[in-house]
C-alpha cells in the first residue's frame, strides 16, 4: 500500500480575511455627522479637526471605490489624513484628520464621505465653517464694514 505525495488541496479564502456568513451587514459609524471649523480667514488653515471612524461589526470593514475623499463645491479648501488604511479590523477605529483653508470668502461648504463595503455607503461628515459672507480688513485703524450692514440714511 503506498501513499500518495499529492499537494495539499488548497483552502478557499486562505489568506483572505474573513467574509460575514450571508445576510449579516457590517457596518461602520463615524463620531459626529459634521465638523463645524467657524470663521477662518481666506488663505489661513484652521487647526485640525478628527473624526472617529469604528467598525461595529466582528468582520472587516473595507475601504472601497473613491476610498476616504472630500466632495463638494469647495472640497478643494479641506484638507484630510488618516490611518484607516484599506480596510478596518473588527470593533476597532481609525481617525481622519481635517484642516480648511479658505481660498474664497463666501460659503465653503463640503462633505467628508467615507466608501466602504458596510450598510449606507459612503458615511458622511458636513464640512462647516461659519458662513463668511464678507471679509473683515483693518484700513486706517478701523474695520471696514460691509455695504449691506451700513447705514442707509440720508444726509
Amino acid at each position: 500500500m503506498s501513499r500518495s505525495s499529492a499537494a495539499p488541496a488548497s483552502l478557499p479564502g486562505f489568506g483572505e480575511p474573513p467574509r460575514p456568513p450571508s445576510g449579516l451587514a457590517v457596518a461602520i459609524k463615524l463620531s459626529t455627522g459634521s465638523l463645524n471649523f467657524g470663521t477662518v480667514p481666506v488663505g489661513q488653515t484652521s487647526p485640525s479637526q478628527t473624526v472617529t471612524v469604528t467598525n461595529l461589526s466582528s468582520y472587516p470593514v473595507n475601504i472601497t471605490g473613491a476610498g476616504i475623499t472630500i466632495v463638494g463645491t469647495a472640497a478643494g479648501d479641506y484638507s484630510e489624513t488618516n490611518d484607516c488604511g484599506s480596510s478596518i479590523a473588527p470593533l476597532r477605529s481609525c481617525m481622519i484628520t481635517v484642516k480648511f483653508k479658505p481660498t474664497k470668502t463666501g460659503t465653503r461648504n463640503a462633505i467628508l464621505e467615507v466608501n466602504d463595503n458596510g450598510g449606507g455607503s459612503p458615511q458622511t461628515a458636513a464640512l462647516l465653517p461659519l458662513p463668511q459672507v464678507f471679509a473683515l480688513a483693518e484700513r486706517g485703524g478701523s474695520r471696514a464694514i460691509p455695504r449691506a450692514a451700513k447705514s442707509r440714511s440720508s444726509s
